[in-house]
């Protein structure tokens, strides 16, 4: 079957939207994570949002995004990729720099639908990120996840990714750790061969 990544626009929107959807809510339903914005927690609201969001954007897990918070990312968080199988959209993340630095990239809210998993798809994703961002002139290129999710943490540090911090956000619903991958002239992301089964 064909694969292929590539710049999602304007018209994919929809597609990419729903595929968060239900990328993320299989994570939220391992997790127990409510995504409403009145969710609370023991110090007060819980904002469920993974990672650096833009300013203003509604704090809501990606599970329970609408188009107005999807809009919102992606007038924020850089170039979304999307990846495709026979034609059909299955996945998807945003890679982008930070605004207070060029070389330091973000990868955000990597997503594949559950169906479609376990294919190459979210390598395929993370891969197509590194290079843009490489290209770009990016020398390391971080990411954030829920620190209970360790099958995904592993699934990164196979890639060539290494853990470098556990921020902490009063509040939250849930522990992050983040991950690096230092981007060098020959930096790439290591080959899962034989971590097929971790791919998301």
């Amino acid at each position: 079957m064909a694969q292929l990544v590539r710049e999602a626009g304007p018209s994919d929107h929809g597609a990419c939207l729903d595929v968060i959807r239900r990328a993320f809510r299989t994570v939220a339903d391992e997790f127990g994570i409510d995504g409403s914005p009145a969710a609370r927690g023991p110090d007060g609201p819980i904002p469920a949002d993974v990672g650096r969001d833009g300013a203003g954007a509604p704090p809501r897990f990606p599970a329970d995004w609408d188009e107005e918070r999807f809009a919102a990312a992606v007038a924020s968080d850089g170039t979304l990729l999307l990846a495709e199988r026979d034609g059909r959209p299955v996945g998807c993340v945003f890679i982008g720099p930070l605004p207070t630095d060029a070389a330091h990239w973000v990868l955000k809210r990597l997503a594949v639908l559950p169906e479609a998993r376990h294919l190459g798809l979210g390598r395929a994703l993370v891969e197509a990120a590194t290079d843009r961002a490489r290209t770009s002139g990016a020398t390391r290129l971080t990411l954030r996840i829920i620190a209970e999710n360790e099958l995904l943490g592993r699934w990164y540090t196979g890639l060539g990714f290494r853990r470098t911090l556990a921020p902490r956000h009063p509040g939250w619903a849930f522990t992050v750790h983040e991950f690096e991958l230092p981007l060098g002239a020959s930096s790439r992301p290591a080959s899962l061969l034989n971590h097929e089964q971790l791919d998301p």
